[in-house]
């Protein structure tokens, strides 16, 4: 399985599945985007972090930068388990 990546903030992605047959009444299928719409998520993102922290916060996270930087955090530095577990690894092993 491949692992996860993530996007430079601001960035969308969109992916879906086409079935080859052009929708009732047209001629061919297509995919339509809207620039617009990502220009207005990355503003939405700078607003959102330049905003007022509460006392005591240093950053305010948006949704998926907590998982993905503990998951680059475990990549490089492993995961921490009870040294009784890793000890009843060893005897398996």
């Amino acid at each position: 399985m491949d692992s996860p990546t993530a996007l430079p903030r601001g960035l969308n992605f969109a992916a879906g599945s086409n079935n080859h047959l052009p929708p009732t009444g047209s001629a061919e299928a297509l995919l339509g985007t809207n620039p617009i719409a990502i220009a207005i998520h990355a503003a939405a993102d700078r607003a959102i972090r330049e905003s007022q922290r509460l006392p005591g916060f240093e950053r305010i996270w948006l949704p998926g930068e907590q998982s993905h930087t503990k998951w680059l955090d475990r990549l490089t530095q492993g995961i921490l388990i009870p040294l009784t577990a890793h000890k009843n690894l060893d005897e398996l092993a």
